[in-house]
């Protein structure tokens, strides 16, 4: 998984509640935002890439769907290939145990992390 270990491995038979009285009590407010930073940068790179690359490769007959499906798959893999990264960065902040088992202390510390850890591949992780 690319997760890693989950942020709730101590209380894996609690309900949301606690889990969340948990995190909370750990590292504030703050750890329910703990890679939302990441989700706002990778919406305009997603869509923005998504639609450019649609606008340029749709073919001007707008009757020909063979050609406008190939576009739109081209454009998506092209959002996902720019995005993945992030993606990879997102899940990983995400799923770090609660202080003070945390692993990387944000998005730079932990691409840093990963990179010297498992080099450049580890941000394509799943990526088919």
């Amino acid at each position: 998984s690319c997760a890693g270990p989950g942020a709730f491995q101590q209380a894996t038979n609690s309900s949301l509640v606690p889990a969340c009285r948990q995190l909370y009590e750990a590292e504030s407010m703050w750890a329910f935002t703990r890679a939302f930073h990441l989700s706002c940068l990778r919406f305009p790179i997603g869509v923005g890439s998504f639609f450019a690359v649609n606008e340029v490769a749709r073919p001007s007959d707008p009757k020909s769907y063979t050609q406008r499906a190939a576009a739109g798959g081209l454009a998506g893999a092209t959002a996902w290939t720019l995005v993945m990264p992030l993606d990879v960065l997102q899940s990983r902040l995400m799923g770090q145990p609660v202080a003070p088992g945390r692993r990387y202390h944000g998005a730079v510390d932990c691409a840093r992390t990963l990179l010297r850890e498992h080099g450049p591949r580890v941000f394509v992780t799943g990526y088919s």
